[in-house]
């Protein structure tokens, strides 16, 4: 198997830096001091009343949980938004299309390393966030399928910032973008989607979603791109009241029952993972020369 030279190289570099160890021993601090606390509380509780709640457990993994994914839609961006258009700004972008190695190896190498760097961070909470096995109550499939969320979402996210990068020529505004369509994409479909749901109750539209207000129609679809949704759903699924379909309707208002409903959670997955498959593609076809932006440019000028 032939490494990816780009991948290699950002590897090498960023496994010699303190970045990556202060924010993990930050990280994992500020996770142990909510945990510790939290047993704590447990343990006063226990004390006082002679029993225990096994559900401040759960409320423990929740947050912890939470805490993570808060984590990766901050950071993925920061880590994926300067890798090409800080390759551009160093004027060594030209030089690295020029040579053998593909603009495919290129985007991957670069979001291969930034995501790397935070599946690293995110398994290096696995043992606080493992803490809820010593009372139960969630299982090892519970924490797999957290963390097929937490990859998905590395992908999804990792995939806007290195289109940006890839579709901007400075870093400030790379980040920028790649921080707004991250906003866009959690807060902005389900603020749509609220307003939208409210809008269609003061306007009286009804349907017969069990006698209720129709909520946000067909709009609430657009939740099935935003990870927040997708992570809320998994986490109700484990820690909450198990029912989907209910943590849909506190979002989004009633909801239609059917079979995207239904599976809501592994459609939502399986799109937001092809998304982020079209915008590396994008990325890729952006800094192949002869076809990118940039290129198209320089061929306009010198004609």
């Amino acid at each position: 198997m032939r490494w990816n030279p780009v991948f290699w190289k950002e590897i090498t570099v960023d496994s010699r830096s303190v970045r990556l160890p202060v924010v993990i021993f930050i990280f994992n601090l500020i996770l142990s001091a909510a945990a510790i606390f939290n047993i704590y509380n447990l343990n006063m509780h226990a004390r006082l009343t002679a029993e225990i709640q096994y559900s401040a457990i759960l409320e423990l993994y929740s947050l912890i949980s939470t805490l993570e994914f808060v984590m990766l839609l901050l950071l993925m961006p920061a880590l994926t938004a300067p890798a090409i258009c800080g390759e551009r700004e160093k004027d060594t972008l030209d030089v690295l299309v020029s040579t053998s190695i593909h603009p495919r190896s290129i985007v991957t190498g670069k979001l291969g390393s930034a995501q790397t760097e935070m599946l690293v961070l995110l398994l290096s909470a696995l043992p606080v966030q493992s803490l809820v096995f010593i009372f139960g109550g969630v299982t090892m499939p519970d924490i797999i399928l957290v963390f097929i969320t937490y990859v998905a979402a590395v992908m999804y996210i990792g995939g806007i910032g290195i289109f940006c990068s890839a579709l901007f020529r400075k870093n400030v505004m790379s980040n920028a973008a790649s921080y707004m369509a991250t906003a866009i994409l959690t807060a902005g479909t389900f603020a749509a989607c609220r307003f939208y749901g409210l809008l269609r109750f003061g306007q009286g539209v009804f349907e017969m979603y069990g006698g209720t207000a129709a909520g946000a129609g067909k709009l609430m679809y657009l939740l099935l791109f935003n990870p927040a949704v997708t992570f809320a759903c998994v986490i109700n699924l484990q820690a909450g009241s198990g029912d989907t379909l209910e943590k849909l309707a506190s979002l989004a208002g009633p909801v239609p029952r059917n079979m995207i409903t239904a599976n809501w959670i592994p459609v939502s997955l399986v799109l937001q993972i092809a998304a982020a498959f079209l915008l590396i593609g994008g990325a890729i076809w952006l800094i192949t020369p002869g076809r990118g932006r940039q290129d198209r440019r320089k061929l306009q000028e010198e004609s």
